[in-house]
């Protein structure tokens, strides 16, 4: 369907395929992907655009085990300033980066609680509570891990996943 689109204007073609490549490496369409990314790239590329360009690289990398590829995508968007891009670029790259074994779990949590505050609200801030409630669990930090399952069951009451924070 990338064809579809390709005679749209630039500001209505880039988000439209930039969406659509979100979806297509949601399911580890590669080639769905790489059709949307070449009708989402311009010369007139917005900062945000480039950021998710370079995180939707990224995300395509991991789902096709080029790690090394992936993190240097997420460290791209992340260096683009966006600040949307840059609290999920530096969520992947933290989680990839535990995945291969270059950082233990310790670093892990320390990154993940800097990135608390990078990005309020949404599924973004309700995943990453959820993901630090169940490191600190792993480890044996009980109390810590009821703490922020509290936090996400508060926080995000009227969101549809919450009742996980309150189950686990």
């Amino acid at each position: 369907y990338g064809g579809v689109i390709g005679n749209y204007p630039e500001r209505v073609k880039i988000p439209l395929a930039l969406t659509a490549a979100k979806a297509t490496v949601s399911v580890s369409d590669e080639i769905g992907t790489n059709t949307f990314l070449t009708a989402a790239r311009s010369e007139n590329n917005t900062q945000r655009e480039l950021a998710a360009i370079n995180y939707i690289e990224g995300k395509l990398s991991e789902s096709k085990g080029n790690f090394e590829v992936a993190l240097e995508r997420f460290v791209d968007a992340i260096e683009t300033g966006d600040r949307y891009y840059n609290a999920i670029s530096s969520y992947d790259r933290l989680m990839l980066q535990k995945k291969i074994e270059e950082i233990d779990t310790e670093t892990l949590i320390n990154g993940l609680e800097r990135l608390r505050y990078a990005w309020r609200g949404g599924s973004f801030e309700f995943n990453l509570l959820m993901t630090l409630g169940n490191l600190e669990r792993d480890r044996g930090h009980y109390g810590e891990a009821l703490r922020i399952w509290q936090q996400a069951a508060t926080y995000f009451q009227d969101y549809r996943e919450a009742e996980k924070a309150t189950a686990s």
